[in-house]
């Protein structure tokens, strides 16, 4: 996970997006 921040945040933004929307 820490070699692919891009994949951590990608993850992180996906689980943010549906409670953010919420």
């Amino acid at each position: 996970y820490m070699s692919s921040p891009c994949h951590i945040e990608l993850i992180l933004s996906e689980k943010e997006a549906p409670v953010k929307k919420e």
